[in-house]
């Protein structure tokens, strides 16, 4: 299977990178900045990447499909990586 490019909230289109700007204002907690934006909120698959996202200062993840156990969903939810 391919690589997944996790770096957005697919359902509110708000790339990680836009919303780790946000913790500058509203700090590191993850259901302000889902308040805020509605990212994370309408499906909830992007929210553990964006929490890994808020920890780590990282705004796209690239993991092996097959070395997830929901793989084939993410891929189908976030697309592969260019």
């Amino acid at each position: 299977m391919p690589r997944i490019r996790i770096d957005r909230c697919v359902c509110k289109q708000i790339s990680f990178t836009e919303l780790l700007e946000m913790t500058h204002v509203l700090g590191p907690d993850i259901d302000l900045i889902a308040l805020s934006t509605g990212a994370s909120i309408e499906c909830g698959t992007c929210r553990p990447w964006l929490q890994k996202a808020i920890a780590t200062g990282e705004a796209a993840f690239y993991p092996e499909a097959d070395s997830l156990p929901d793989g084939a969903r993410l891929l189908a939810h976030f697309g592969p990586a260019d």
